[in-house]
């Protein structure tokens, strides 16, 4: 199992490392306590049957959590299809506790993951994101990502209206 502690821009550490089987609570208590900023591009619910979907993926997908002693802080997904016409492709999402926003821990969380995607032989990974959500358009885009379509009007939000989605992926050399 890889591991890596990283400092964030507080100066806390934070231990990243592949999620178990044993971390369906953990990761339950997590999307349970994500504040309506940080869920206001996301596609609810989260609960125990969607974490544990999640977390059928050990062993296929890189799962990647982000703790705080024993806290879920980040979740980062790479979703890796078993079909041999989509070998070495996967999708991407991520998750940050709202008191996590803003400290570099999605970059360390990207960076680690993209890493292990290296590692796992991952020939690309892509993920869609709401246009609006500057932050995570900005993340992915420092962390190698490149626009590849738009979806227009494609999510509906919380705000009654639709939203234009942003296609990115990152291709390994």
């Amino acid at each position: 199992m890889a591991v890596k502690e990283v400092k964030l821009k507080d100066g806390s550490h934070i231990l990243l490392r592949e999620a178990v089987s044993d971390d369906i609570d953990r990761l339950t208590g997590f999307y349970a306590s994500l504040s309506g900023e940080v869920l206001i591009y996301s596609l609810p619910p989260y609960d125990r049957a969607r974490v544990d979907r999640f977390l059928s993926g050990l062993g296929r997908d890189i799962i990647v959590l982000a703790l705080d002693h024993e806290n879920v802080v980040g979740h980062l997904q790479v979703f890796v299809s078993d079909s041999p016409r989509l070998k070495g492709v996967g999708q991407l999402l991520i998750y940050l506790h709202q008191d996590y926003l803003n400290k570099g821990l999605g970059t360390h969380m990207m960076a680690f993951a993209l890493d292990l995607s290296r590692k796992k032989g991952m020939h690309r990974v892509s993920l869609q994101v709401v246009r609006d959500n500057t932050r995570a358009v900005h993340l992915y885009e420092k962390m190698g990502f490149a626009l590849e379509g738009i979806l227009k009007d494609s999510y509906f939000g919380v705000d009654g209206c639709y939203h234009d989605e942003l296609q990115m992926a990152k291709i390994f050399d």
